[in-house]
């Protein structure tokens, strides 16, 4: 019940002389969406094959479109309302509905630079583990991978705390 779907970002971006252009940007901390990585040819010179599997989830898009709905609330709060001057400048206040918001927000997301999980740690029968709980990589000898690309799921928050819990885990 404590674990936090999403995480509002509060910034600010120069919008030139004498303002600043406030955004309150909400982040799904666990997505339940998932993408994927193939070989696109047997050259290594070819990139691979990405395809990042936003929102492909509904209750990713449920959650997305909420969240957005809930930093519209933010905006409304007495104390923004002393800080904010003027109308919503993107997406505006033409996108309402919820078939709206969410194709907003399908061609406006951006990552937060914190990717995890792209390395699984679990067991070898498991099909999705990369890497066994001291960070082996299964079917290759001396290699380990320790960062937070092992965690088998993506811990609600920065990661930097789950990071460390792993490298001294593996250290030991």
């Amino acid at each position: 019940s404590d674990w936090p779907e999403i995480e509002h970002v509060i910034s600010g971006f120069p919008g030139g002389p004498g303002f600043t252009i406030g955004a309150v940007s909400p982040s799904i901390l666990v997505p339940f969406s998932k993408g994927n990585i193939t070989i696109s040819s047997p050259s290594m010179l070819d990139a691979p094959s990405i395809n990042l599997g936003w929102l492909a989830d509904p209750k990713d898009a449920e959650v997305a479109v909420a969240s957005f709905k809930r930093a519209r609330q933010i905006w409304e709060t007495a104390p923004a309302k002393v800080i904010r001057v003027g109308a919503e400048i993107v997406p505006g206040s033409a996108v309402q509905t919820d078939a709206q918001i969410l194709e907003y927000i399908r061609g406006a997301a951006q990552q937060i630079w914190h990717a995890s999980s792209t390395c699984k740690m679990g067991k070898m029968t498991d099909p999705d583990a990369v890497v066994d709980s001291k960070g082996k990589v299964f079917g290759v000898s001396g290699l380990r991978v320790v960062d937070n690309s092992i965690a088998p799921f993506s811990v609600p928050g920065h990661p930097q705390g789950t990071v460390y819990m792993l490298a001294e885990k593996i250290a030991d």
